[in-house]
């Protein structure tokens, strides 16, 4: 695979073409590709090169591609970047974490145009991470890191264009209901999250507040890795609490409505049922991390494992893809 890679700043903006395989290059390296989108330097090349470059996003693993090494559980603990991911050492991959984040606070981002206190960017990571999968509300970021709203913008923008972080919008339908119309937000790995967040273990994520929101963030960030452009991906809330994790849609056609919840028995809450009513999605599900077959729990709602869900949405999507 080849992607395109900065130079250095006095390069001007030329890109670099760099052959490249998943796990096999150092994780500074690995970590530079997928955080150092600069957009000054996209457009440049764009401008030189129209019609002969196309820029690709390259996700952490997924599930499919280490199903024959690993299970969900163990990749959502880790998180999908190769290095941590194959490590046994809960050391080692510590270590690997404090790398990669110092260098992406330190280091990528300045390179990228974000000049700001390395101290407060990772005090901001760290109120992400304890408000995995929230509603974003910058107004609280801005006091509590005690920088302006515009300031917080700017940094959460950073996070997001470096694929740091993902901003899952809100689904918007001509309901006569007030809905939710601000973004939630994830960290994009839960590897990362988990890191940020002192995990090192299986029962330790467990045993922590954010462990539901964390397998939420992971399911998420899975679905749309695999499906990509295909989909659109969005939530639903309403003001008075109806709630779907995850809306896939196509055009003005939702697909499906999925809940992601962190239990071995899951059951259809009213919220869901709700949310069900209004959005009428051809199909629904519920994602759990251990399921061994799918099974109804009624007529509409399917509950399957996430490697379960793939095999159930492979079957029917290609009859609402192009």
């Amino acid at each position: 695979m080849v992607l395109w890679r900065y130079l250095s700043r006095a390069s001007r903006g030329w890109p670099l073409g760099l052959a490249w395989v998943k796990g096999a290059v150092p994780y500074s390296l690995f970590a530079g590709l997928i955080s150092s989108l600069n957009i000054g330097i996209v457009k440049g090349s764009s401008e030189s090169l129209a019609g002969r470059i196309s820029n690709t996003e390259l996700y952490p693993f997924i599930l499919p591609e280490v199903a024959n090494i690993a299970d969900a559980k163990k990749l959502w603990i880790r998180g999908g970047f190769p290095e941590p991911f194959l490590m046994e050492s809960k050391e080692a991959r510590v270590d690997w974490f404090i790398s990669f984040i110092r260098t992406y606070v330190e280091r990528e981002l300045p390179l990228l145009g974000l000049n700001a206190d390395p101290i407060r960017l990772n005090r901001l990571l760290s109120m992400l991470a304890f408000n995995q999968g929230q509603i974003l509300n910058i107004a609280k970021l801005s006091g509590a890191l005690g920088v302006t709203i515009p300031t917080v913008k700017r940094y959460l923008d950073f996070f997001e264009q470096s694929y740091f972080l993902i901003k899952l919008p809100p689904y918007f339908v001509n309901l006569k209901k007030r809905l939710i119309k601000s973004p939630k937000v994830y960290l994009r790995d839960s590897g990362v999250l988990h890191h940020i967040l002192g995990l090192k273990s299986f029962n330790e994520v467990l045993g922590h507040p954010v462990s539901g929101n964390s397998w939420e963030g992971f399911v998420i960030q899975q679905v749309i890795s695999y499906y990509d452009k295909l989909f659109d991906y969005s939530y639903y809330r309403t003001q008075d609490g109806t709630e779907c994790d995850l809306v896939i849609s196509k055009g003005t056609k939702v697909l499906a409505c999925i809940e992601i919840k962190l239990t071995e028995t899951p059951k259809v809450t009213r919220s869901f049922t709700i949310s069900l009513q209004d959005l009428k999605p051809r199909f629904s599900y519920i994602i759990i991390p251990e399921c061994q077959e799918p099974y109804k729990l009624n007529k509409e709602v399917a509950v399957c494992s996430l490697a379960g869900f793939f095999t159930l949405f492979d079957e029917i999507k290609a009859n609402y893809t192009d």
